[in-house]
C-alpha cells in the first residue's frame, strides 16, 4: 500500500484560545493542543490517505480479477477438450454399435432367408408327398367304389337255402 503523505491539521491558535476562554491556563492549554496535534498526525487518516487507500484496493482487486478470469478460461479450455474427447469417443461407440446392429441384422436377415427357403421346400415336399400318397389311395378308392357299384349292377340269383347242418 502507499505510504500515506498528507497530514490532518488543527487550527492551534484557536484550539488554545478555546481552552483559554474554558478557563484553562495557557501552558496546559498549549500542552493540550501541540498533544492532539501531533497524535492526529499520527494517527488518523485524512481523506486523501482513503482515497489512496480506495485505489490501492481497487488496483489489487482488479488483479485478483484478472486471476480469476485467467483460471477461468484455463478451466473452459480444459472442460472444452474434455467435451470434445468425450464427443469423439461417444461418436467412436455410436459408430461401432451401429455397425455390430448392422452386421446382426445383416446376420439375421441371412438366416431368416434361410428359414424362409427351408419352409418352402417343405413346402413343396409335402406336397409331393401328399401328391403320391393320396393319388393311389384315391385310385384304391376309386376302384373300390367302382367294383360295389359294378357288383351291385350285377343281377344275382337268390341264394339258395340251405338245411341246417346236424352233428
Amino acid at each position: 500500500m502507499p505510504a500515506m503523505t498528507s497530514t490532518m491539521t488543527i487550527d492551534r491558535h484557536r484550539y488554545i484560545t478555546t481552552l483559554r476562554n474554558a478557563g484553562m491556563d495557557e501552558k496546559l492549554a498549549t500542552a493540550h493542543a501541540q498533544g492532539l496535534a501531533d497524535a492526529l498526525q499520527e494517527t488518523v487518516a485524512t481523506k486523501a490517505d482513503l482515497y489512496a487507500l480506495q485505489n490501492h484496493m481497487d488496483a489489487k482487486f482488479a488483479a485478483v480479477d484478472a486471476k480469476f478470469d485467467a483460471m477461468d478460461a484455463k478451466f473452459d479450455a480444459k472442460f472444452d477438450a474434455m467435451d470434445a474427447k468425450f464427443d469423439a469417443k461417444s461418436a467412436a461407440t455410436d459408430a461401432k454399435f451401429d455397425a455390430k446392429l448392422d452386421s446382426l441384422k445383416s446376420h439375421l436377415d441371412v438366416k431368416l432367408a434361410q428359414i424362409d427357403t427351408k419352409f418352402a421346400e417343405a413346402k413343396a415336399d409335402t406336397r409331393t408327398l401328399a401328391i403320391a400318397v393320396l393319388i393311389p389311395l384315391y385310385a384304391l378308392a376309386i376302384g373300390g367304389l367302382w367294383t360295389a357299384v359294378q357288383a351291385l349292377r350285377q343281377p344275382t340269383a337268390p341264394a339258395a337255402i340251405s338245411a341246417p347242418v346236424k352233428p
